[in-house]
């Protein structure tokens, strides 16, 4: 299965704990007092997004706008040693390179979880889906309760 889940999403595999039964291997039916009722789901994670996208303020965008500005003014210039004022052309070209930077990428913040951890999540707030064959659940980071220590 190759998928990847958009943004704070994650592909869980259910786990089901065993059903009780009596040592002759009878199922035992759940009594009122179960503690089952009251107890989350447990999962697998078997993928998880890439994480939530972090909005740049307005004042980083006038940032940006402004140093843009100023090396559009500089390429304009006519070509010497130093730039205006003095300053060196290194610095004018780790400008350059931060807008470019700034444009191209999209920061997150990272997800909590990963492939192969163990989770508690809610009983609501999850997707069911069937991919080849098997009933898996789509849910948003924000319904993982807790991990499992594998310990």
């Amino acid at each position: 299965m190759n998928i990847t889940p958009a943004n704070v999403l994650c592909i869980i595999r259910r786990l089901v704990d065993e059903v009780p039964t009596s040592a002759a291997g009878i199922i035992l039916a759940p009594s009122t007092n179960d503690e089952a009722a009251d107890t989350p789901y447990k999962g697998l994670v078997l993928a998880t997004g890439p994480g939530k996208p972090v909005k740049r303020s307005g004042a980083a965008a006038a940032v940006e706008g402004a140093l843009q500005d100023l090396l559009d003014a500089f390429h304009a210039m006519p070509n010497t040693s130093t730039g205006p004022r003095g300053i060196s052309l290194g610095h004018w070209q780790k400008a350059a390179d931060a807008i470019t930077e700034a444009q191209g990428s999209v920061q997150r913040v990272p997800m909590q979880v990963k492939a192969g951890d163990t989770v508690l999540f809610s009983k609501n707030g999850f997707q069911v889906f069937r991919i080849e064959g098997e009933d898996l659940l789509v849910m948003q980071e924000a319904s993982i309760m807790g991990i499992l220590d594998q310990a």
